[in-house]
């Protein structure tokens, strides 16, 4: 049976889902997703944000942002940058992660969309930038981690009015071939292995 979705302190109108939560006094109403899934994440890092900062601080867009309605992708991809560094220095992403995520950027992602402005972007560039790709399905998928991260960053902070990311699916991936010993190589695999590691596998 598939679990159901936590929907507190959301409500939809239309389908439009909405964060409201009175907090200290204050009242918040917040525009969520027509997305259920980003529609609770978002959810869940507004009450993050008010548990630790006593504000939802998030959901305000960028000075830059504000100043220039017309960001190119690099410019939000600094930004982008810079919060993850944080999301390292609180121990929320591990700095290896971080390197990879540079890694895709700087190698596949910037190169083809950096000076794009990302209200252009849609999730037909995105499928057509995919295209371009000569990797694996699994690495695709691994390039796309850091891009569904800034856009949702992007929605969050009202420089785009929708993650188009939510449209773009994952390549399948093949699973590899497990072919497990049969009882008898088992037996002449534990007879052949030295006696000090035969309790190990043994078990």
């Amino acid at each position: 049976m598939a679990k159901k979705k936590n929907l507190q302190n959301m409500e939809k109108r239309g389908d439009i889902w909405y964060f409201r939560k009175l907090y200290k006094g204050k009242q918040y109403h917040e525009r969520l997703s027509h997305h259920l899934k980003e529609a609770t994440d978002l959810r869940d890092d507004y009450l993050y944000e008010l548990r630790n900062f006593g504000e939802i601080r998030s959901n305000q867009p960028d000075a830059a942002a504000v100043a220039n309605e017309g960001m190119l992708f690099g410019e939000v991809a600094q930004l982008w940058c810079k919060i993850r560094e944080t999301d390292i220095k609180q121990k929320q992403l591990k700095s290896s992660s971080m390197r990879d995520y540079r890694s895709s950027m700087n190698r596949y992602i910037l190169p083809y969309f950096g000076n794009c402005p990302i209200k252009n972007i849609s999730a037909t560039d995105i499928d057509d930038f995919i295209a371009t790709l000569s990797c694996s399905p699994k690495r695709i998928n691994n390039i796309l981690v850091p891009l569904r991260s800034l856009f949702k960053m992007a929605k969050k902070r009202k420089i785009v009015t929708e993650n188009i990311m939510l449209d773009v699916d994952n390549l399948k991936t093949e699973q590899p071939s497990i072919y497990p010993l049969n009882k008898k190589e088992v037996m002449s695999f534990l007879e052949a292995v030295d006696e000090h590691y035969r309790p190990f596998f043994t078990v």
